[in-house]
């Protein structure tokens, strides 16, 4: 029943969808009196809504959007948000279109998206080299958000008046963590669903959990002891030489299935902080401590127990493979990333999600970040003269997506269609609530926030000296980022 109710309420969420507007030569908008296409009254009083003037008038703007690549082309990385341009039977495309069509009618606006072949902002850095006001608005990856700010490429977003930035939409851990000197040049919330689908999670095969007597996860989560020890015990009671050949390949069983990654998150999952903030609002790197080395060697000791571990990274295999196994009832725990919960739906056996683990008992909360390789932040390209105009949009599109496209994703994909239990439900919310931005495995200056995933893959122990080579040319490049960001005037 609760599912059921869940589905009702989002399909009553994303019901609403008003008449086309037009199109035109994408003028710069002018003050004056405005009627919205429509002229319906806003939805319910519990609705979000941007605070757009009365009488601003949008004067059928197109504007443009750069986004990921099309849903329809091979990149598994794609644009999940602002491609669709009609209804579908997919309820999660569908809520992405009628989000863009309800902002399209309420400003009087028309949209057009720009796919290109990668994600890493190439073909957006051209036209802004050229000066060629092609976009109003971009989506690129964090790390390449990163490349493009301390470039002056792209716009300080504190300093466009009509974008509330504290507004409810926007997620208010990453407009704290991201910004320098009190400047933010990406951000993310509930404007797009991309970067939702690359945090990172441990889900774990309950069949198994029961037929090997392990402990309940969910328990230690109800009892705050889901901690790295408690997690790792758990692990090697799971694993087995299933052919007895004295080997450990993609044929046996695991504890844990891994990618070289989950060493970064989980010690940011733990509280491990590569950079943090002054009082300045300025980095500073604050890796390496005993705790660090504490979290080091007790996940290391783990991933490198090859008849416990199976690692798809450091065995240069396709991720289809842990998959398989984790479907095929051959790993108790498969570490991976929120979108792997909508490929599960055909797996036989009961499965849960489990947040990152805690470090210790002590730990007051959890900690959950973003792939920065393929995550999708929201930017805005330094050439755009039309500012204000885009702050609204941004705004409108946030607050649109809060009431349609947010309850999609989060009650209707994760919840209801993803998950199987109640516990699963309330770590999706855990998950969600608890997202942290790591400046320095984002931005990654030297190396910093890759590192550790190249030490685990090559099986390397010594963290300390690895640290210390990397630690002087990262502090450098984060230095010379600083004094650009300095330099760099508020537009």
């Amino acid at each position: 029943m609760k599912r059921i109710i869940s589905l009702l309420l989002v399909a009553l969420t994303v019901a609403s969808l008003f008449a086309a507007c037009a199109d035109n030569s994408g003028k710069k908008p002018t003050g004056g009196d405005t009627t919205v296409a429509g002229g319906t009254s806003e939805p319910e009083s519990t609705a979000y809504a941007a605070n757009i003037p009365t009488g601003y008038n949008f004067n059928g703007y197109n504007f443009r959007i750069y986004a990921y690549p099309a849903p329809d082309s091979s990149e598994f990385w794609h644009d999940y948000d602002f491609s669709y341009t009609e209804e579908s039977a997919d309820a999660l495309a569908d809520a992405a279109y009628k989000r863009m069509k309800n902002v399209e009618d309420k400003l009087g606006i028309k949209f057009s998206v720009f796919n290109p072949k990668s994600n890493n902002g190439d073909d957006l850095k051209k036209t802004i080299q050229t000066n060629d006001y092609e976009f109003d608005m971009s989506c690129i990856t964090p790390r390449g958000s990163a490349a493009l700010s301390q470039s002056n490429f792209l716009v300080n977003l504190k300093s466009i008046p009509s974008l509330d930035l504290g507004a409810p939409w926007w997620d208010q851990n990453c407009v704290k963590d991201l910004s320098i000197d009190n400047k933010l040049y990406m951000v993310t919330g509930d404007i797009e669903i991309g970067y939702k689908k690359t945090i990172a999670i441990i889900l774990f095969n309950k069949g198994m959990a029961s037929d090997y007597q392990i402990d309940d996860p969910y328990t230690h989560m109800a009892n705050n002891t889901w901690t790295i020890d408690n997690f790792i015990s758990m692990a090697r009671n799971a694993a087995s030489d299933l052919n007895n050949d004295g080997k450990y390949d993609e044929t046996d069983r695991y504890g844990l299935n891994f990618y070289c990654n989950f060493i970064a998150n989980g010690m940011i999952a733990s509280g491990v902080k590569f950079v943090t903030k002054t009082g300045d609002d300025l980095p500073e790197i604050t890796f390496m401590s005993d705790k660090t080395a504490s979290i080091w060697d007790k996940y290391t000791s783990l991933f490198y127990d090859t008849a416990t571990c199976y690692s798809w990274s450091r065995n240069s295999k396709p991720g289809g493979d842990a998959y398989k196994m984790f479907i095929d009832n051959r790993a108790l725990f498969y570490y991976n990333e929120f979108h792997a919960v909508e490929t599960l739906r055909q797996m036989e056996t009961d499965f849960g999600i489990l947040p990152m683990p805690k470090y210790d008992e002590s730990q007051e909360r959890y900690y959950h970040c973003i792939n920065p390789h393929v995550a999708e932040m929201i930017s805005v390209p330094s050439y755009n003269i039309n500012l204000e105009l885009t702050g609204y949009v941004m705004d409108a599109l946030g607050a649109e997506s809060k009431n349609i496209l947010t309850p999609a994703y989060n009650e209707l994909q994760l919840k209801t269609k993803g998950s199987r239990d109640d516990q699963s439900e309330a770590s999706i919310d855990i998950i969600l609530n608890t997202l942290t931005y790591d400046m320095g495995f984002i931005f990654d200056w030297g190396s910093i926030g890759q590192f550790t995933l190249t030490l685990v893959d090559a099986g390397k122990v010594d963290l300390v000296s690895s640290y210390t080579k990397v630690e002087k040319t990262a502090k450098k490049q984060m230095d010379k980022a600083v004094e650009n960001y300095l330099k760099l005037d508020q537009k």
